[in-house]
């Protein structure tokens, strides 16, 4: 989430401004004012369904303390999309608009989307600790300090992004944003770079190296649950399992930051002028950009919104706990507890001795 997905690009200093594609603009009225807010509405619905399970008493272990955070940080960051995404797909160009763009909308959006991205990180070490090193984690592991980490991270977002709120005017005799002095100063191109580290490549490093880990920690916990089958150790098994699908659910949603948030801080104005273009800042007019703008924040706003889908898909837990909250989703319970527990693939005692 960054400063592309505001209603207006800042005018800079161009002059062979490309003319409009009507084939693109069509395309932009479609994407911004019918696709990203209807995604945004679901993704609203469903980060306040997030909220309601995973504050449920069931749900008490600590890392549901940083999911149902992360679910707080995206409902905001959806709601202030879908906002601005209807007016720039409505093609509504306003003073008022265009103030609310850039000094509400924008900082707002940043810091939650920022939270998001320090929130996902805190998620890989919480669970890569309690894979890996379960007594240590049971130690550290609590709700008390899940909530001081994410009081830590929302502080450091919210200060960290104060220097962008002054990066940008609306100018009231021409109804457009433009760039102040400091956004271009080298002062603000430093920032922006510690930014795009602190935020984008760091945590994509991190995430990386910390996923494959966890991955491995999988592969080697799905043999230990052929070993309790065999001996038949079902309540040890059943843990183990709820462990591995938490597990991979966490996986799934720590991996959509590749797919949204790391390609929207590479294609900021700002980041996208010096590390793309080599400084032409004429190409913020381009075609290609604002059809990749387009792209990017669809992707942006499905990663916002793919968590239920991921919980509901992978997280046993959360739809039982569900199933409570809503009792018109209720399934009927299998004839037996043989054929539920091993209808995933997991063999039976029979076959695991073979």
């Amino acid at each position: 989430m960054d400063d592309m997905t505001s209603t207006e690009t800042p005018v800079v200093e161009c002059n062979d401004v490309p003319q409009p594609n009507q084939i693109l603009v069509s395309a932009q009225h479609i994407g911004y004012g019918v696709v990203v807010p209807v995604i945004c509405f679901f993704g609203l619905c469903t980060n306040c369904v997030n909220l309601v399970v995973l504050t449920r008493p069931e749900m008490k272990e600590t890392i549901f303390t940083y999911l149902t955070s992360l679910a707080a940080a995206d409902l905001v960051t959806v709601t202030m999309m879908m906002f601005s995404s209807l007016y720039r797909g409505l093609g509504i160009k306003s003073y008022g608009w265009l103030v609310f763009d850039i000094y509400v909308h924008l900082p707002i959006a940043i810091i939650s989307s920022s939270t998001g991205t320090l929130l996902i990180v805190a998620i890989t070490f919480e669970r890569c600790f309690y894979v890996k090193w379960p007594t240590v984690a049971k130690r550290f592991s609590r709700k008390s300090t899940a909530k001081r980490v994410v009081t830590v991270i929302v502080l450091s977002s919210l200060l960290f992004h104060i220097p962008f709120c002054f990066s940008m005017k609306v100018d009231k005799n021409s109804v457009e944003i433009q760039a102040t002095k400091f956004n271009k100063s080298s002062g603000f191109l430093v920032y922006n770079w510690i930014r795009l580290s602190l935020f984008g490549f760091i945590p994509a490093f991190l995430i990386a190296v910390i996923n494959s880990i966890l991955i491995y920690a999988v592969r080697q916990m799905k043999k230990l649950r052929h070993k309790l089958i065999a001996q038949r150790q079902l309540a040890e098994d059943r843990r183990q399992g709820e462990q591995i699908r938490l597990t991979i659910t966490l996986i799934a949603i720590t991996c959509m930051f590749y797919i949204g948030e790391l390609p929207s801080n590479i294609f900021s104005r700002k980041t996208a002028t010096h590390i793309l273009f080599g400084g032409n800042k004429c190409m913020m007019h381009s075609q290609f950009y604002k059809i990749m703008s387009l792209i990017i924040n669809i992707l942006v706003t499905l990663q916002y919104t793919l968590n239920f889908v991921f919980y509901c898909a992978l997280n046993k837990k959360f739809m039982n706990v569900l199933r409570k909250v809503c009792p018109g989703t209720r399934r009927k319970k299998r004839a037996s507890y043989r054929q539920s527990y091993y209808s995933s693939g997991i063999p039976t005692i029979a076959q695991a001795r073979q």
